[in-house]
């Protein structure tokens, strides 16, 4: 298998199990290569750890449906998989650039319930 074949199978495992709290086992194991091996491909061909591309994901995704934030008992960080709400406002805030509290107050995005 080519280096370009496991990154995009990668990627697309990544964007497919977004909601969920994956480890570098989990990511390697689904593209069959050992964790420091493919870590390595991963980094020289994207400029990014596996795990700080994942996060990009998320919060790509958690960007894009933010007004989603809290509906009911449902949090959007429960949405990706991330449990604890530390962890969550300081990638948000390291990745947006703001915190999730002030990006939605300058937003002034209505929440909006299913």
């Amino acid at each position: 298998m080519k280096k370009t074949d496991s990154i995009s199978l990668c990627v697309n495992y990544l964007q497919k199990h977004i909601d969920k709290p994956l480890s570098l086992n989990d990511i390697a194991s689904a593209v069959n290569l050992s964790v420091s091996h493919f870590a390595s491909i991963f980094k020289k061909n994207t400029g990014f750890s596996i795990i700080e591309y994942f996060n990009h994901l998320k919060t790509q995704k958690l960007v894009s449906i933010y007004s989603l934030l809290i509906c009911g008992s449902t949090k959007l960080r429960d949405r990706l998989g991330i449990e604890d709400p530390y962890y969550f406002s300081r990638m948000f805030t390291k990745i947006v650039g703001t915190s999730p509290n002030k990006y939605r107050s300058r937003k002034k995005i209505l929440v909006i319930c299913r």
